[in-house]
């Protein structure tokens, strides 16, 4: 019996797309793909300092009470490598986000009690397959509610970011972005040598292609010079050497 393929842990993105973490303020991304693996309810720094890795940290108590305290938390976060951390809008300042930044840490900022989130989070992270099923059926909604292929596509491309979306018709962009098919103009602006050369006169039977080269005709090797008739030393016929040459000749 085989067993079922284990279920992938969420992502912060997909956690960004439905509720309760849907309408918290980004206060900075921090990088892309960071999964979710728990939620840890964070009220003081000795808790912080065991939280896990891939923790989606809650500020809450004397970890939020204001002042240097979200930033020292933040740091200790960082430390731990946590997915992210929601901090209250009452205890959220600009050196918290500057230092968010320079970590390259997600932070994120909530109105909600930060038990109640807390919770409702953990029920997202401890079930993927349902929060993904639920941020399926919120798009479809969305999708439904649209009447123009604008309204459509701006779904679609919030919904699938940072993927782009276009309809695309022939090869050219009708709608959407045209990021979303950057070979598009490429391939057909782009010609052979062949194509964009202009054919010769000479009548439309004739073929024109260069074909393969022509071998050159080898010239045969000269043959090696027949060596000079023997002649005699002297124009005397009794003399030996000219009865010799009568017998070679």
């Amino acid at each position: 019996m085989t067993r079922p393929a284990p279920t992938a842990p969420i992502e912060l993105a997909e956690l960004l797309r439905i509720s309760p973490l849907s309408g918290a303020e980004v206060g900075h991304a921090g990088r892309g793909g960071r999964q979710v693996r728990a939620v840890e309810l964070a009220d003081s720094f000795a808790r912080l300092r065991r939280v896990g890795p891939h923790t989606l940290v809650v500020l809450h108590g004397e970890a939020a009470s204001g002042g240097w305290s979200p930033a020292a938390a933040l740091h200790l976060a960082w430390e731990r490598n946590a997915a992210a951390v929601v901090v209250p809008r009452e205890a959220m300042s600009s050196s918290t986000r500057v230092l968010a930044e320079r970590l390259g840490m997600a932070l994120l900022v909530s109105d909600l009690d930060p038990v109640t989130l807390a919770l409702e989070l953990a029920a997202r992270v401890s079930a993927p397959q349902a929060s993904r099923a639920l941020r399926v059926a919120l798009c479809a909604e969305r999708l439904a509610e649209q009447s123009t292929l604008r309204g459509v596509l701006g779904v679609l491309n919030r919904e699938l970011a940072p993927v782009p979306v276009a309809l695309v018709v022939g090869g050219s962009v009708v709608a959407g972005r045209a990021a979303a098919v950057p070979a598009a103009g490429a391939g057909a602006s782009r010609r052979t040598p062949s194509a964009s050369r202009s054919p010769p006169a000479g009548g439309p039977g004739r073929n024109w292609s260069p074909g393969p080269p022509r071998a050159r005709p080898r010239r045969a090797a000269p043959r090696p010079a027949r060596p000079a008739r023997w002649r005699p030393c002297c124009g005397w016929p009794g003399c030996r050497c000219w009865r010799r040459g009568r017998r070679a000749g």
